[in-house]
């Protein structure tokens, strides 16, 4: 399943380093496996993200570090697991643009863990001679 989850971020000082806008990303029970960040034209890497699992980093893992950009994408794979509700990370954004509001898209592929479990056991249920097979 893919979750995209598209918000802006007001100028004019409202949201800094030290004072950031928290979003909640509803998700399901599972784990990822891409990220994409999308930075639409305009933001002059004046836009800063940091995902986070309640007061823990994820992307990126270093506390004090953030993604910033202007018409680009940065893209990864990355398995985080999701496991234990509550299933939902935050984005806390600031932006340091005296005028103008800016949006960051967020794309978060998540994988079943059954399906992982299933993807893992599959070539010992081949193995099985066919009459096990259920």
């Amino acid at each position: 399943m893919i979750y995209v989850f598209d918000f802006e971020t007001a100028g004019e000082g409202a949201y800094t380093a030290d004072n950031k806008l928290k979003t909640v990303l509803p998700l399901e029970r599972g784990l990822t496996y891409k990220i994409d960040i999308v930075f639409p034209p305009g933001p002059a890497h004046l836009l800063h993200v940091q995902i986070r699992d309640a007061i823990h980093p994820v992307w990126p893992a270093n506390t004090d570090a953030d993604f910033a950009g202007d018409n680009e994408v940065i893209t990864f794979e990355d398995e985080y697991p999701l496991l234990e509700p509550p299933y939902q990370l935050e984005v806390h954004t600031w932006n340091l643009d005296d005028t103008y509001p800016h949006r960051v898209i967020i794309r978060i592929g998540i994988k079943s863990p059954e399906k992982e479990e299933i993807e893992r056991l599959e070539p010992l249920y081949m193995r099985l001679p066919v009459y096990y097979r259920v």
